[in-house]
């Protein structure tokens, strides 16, 4: 099914972008993988979408990272899409950002990740030019003000080293890309992941999801969220969540369910904490989730509301894969 064409009437700055505090784990989709969509999603047309900010995926990985989470990369084929595209883009925070069309397979041939088919460009004049080695990507340009489209390289070269991408949540007829679990699971961990006796961990930054939804999300890329089971782990992921540029992170250590009894978010069952003294504490309501803590800076640990109240507002969370 393609995406329909017609004009949209909810009016939210000059554009008219209707964007939709949609609930986090929404299908979307009939049938295929389930559909797990951040609550700041924006809606077009019965679609939705959301820029995701990337250092490490290739694009390949933000591909099937789209897909993992049941969407796919964003495809545009109009001139209402694009523009309604470009200004939420930028009102999300960002100058650039890569969207689901490529030339890598063959050089020439721009095709969209999720195989759908459609007439509209907008290119910028002289784009695509290849002007760099592996400019196989389309993108959004900051360069470029009125939402025309440039080639980027998904790599280094992209303007400040940023490789956001936008992806897309629509109606699985659409041609939604299937991945095989085993490989979408490798797929999903970022390049520079940490690893501690052949498990995988990332630190993902985060503003608008729950401790439900980060919980939700890494499952849907085929982890979880992390579990620290010795002083050897601790020690390790701390140093970790340290050199990837974090002073606080949360892990998948929770007593939510019932007040003072802490369980791990995959089920497992370990003797193992690490709090700081007098935590947990429960000093605010609602702090019912573990954290590394930016003021224990040994690695113990602190109880937060995983919300408006954490350090500087951040919710970075730290995700786990077991092989």
């Amino acid at each position: 099914m393609r995406k329909m064409k017609t004009k949209f009437g909810v009016t939210l700055m000059a554009l008219g972008m209707a964007v939709s505090a949609m609930p986090f784990g929404v299908n979307a989709a009939e049938g295929g993988v389930a559909a797990t969509i951040p609550a700041g999603a924006a809606e077009f047309n019965g679609h939705y979408y959301y820029v995701f900010n990337n250092n490490d995926y290739t694009y390949d990985q933000a591909s099937q990272f789209c897909t993992a989470v049941g969407g796919y990369l964003a495809t545009i084929t109009s001139q209402e899409e694009n523009d309604f595209l470009f200004q939420y883009m930028k009102d999300s925070g960002y100058q650039s950002a890569y969207f689901g069309l490529s030339d890598a397979i063959t050089e020439g041939t721009w095709v969209w990740a999720n195989g759908e088919v459609s007439d509209y460009t907008n290119w910028s004049k002289n784009e695509p030019n290849a002007e760099r080695k592996g400019e196989d990507y389309a993108m959004f340009y900051y360069k470029y003000g009125t939402g025309m489209w440039n080639d980027g390289d998904f790599g280094s070269g992209t303007v400040k080293g940023g490789k956001a991408f936008i992806c897309e949540w629509g109606d699985v007829t659409q041609g939604q890309a299937v991945v095989p679990e085993t490989a979408l699971v490798a797929a999903a961990i970022p390049a520079n992941a940490g690893v501690f006796n052949g498990h995988h961990y990332y630190v993902f930054s985060n503003k608008d999801y729950t401790y439900d939804q980060a919980s939700q999300f890494c499952v849907a890329v085929g982890g979880h969220l992390a579990t620290i089971t010795s002083q050897e782990e601790n020690d390790f992921l701390f140093q970790y969540m340290k050199d990837s540029g974090y002073k606080s992170a949360y892990f998948g250590f929770s007593d939510a369910i019932t007040e003072g009894t802490w369980v791990w978010a995959n089920g497992e069952v370990s003797d193992y904490t690490n709090w700081s003294k007098n935590e947990p504490n429960a000093e605010r309501k609602g702090e019912d989730y573990a954290m590394f803590y930016y003021k224990y800076g040994t690695g113990m640990w602190n109880d937060g509301d995983f919300g408006s109240s954490t350090v500087n507002g951040g919710k970075a969370f730290i995700c786990e894969w077991d092989s």
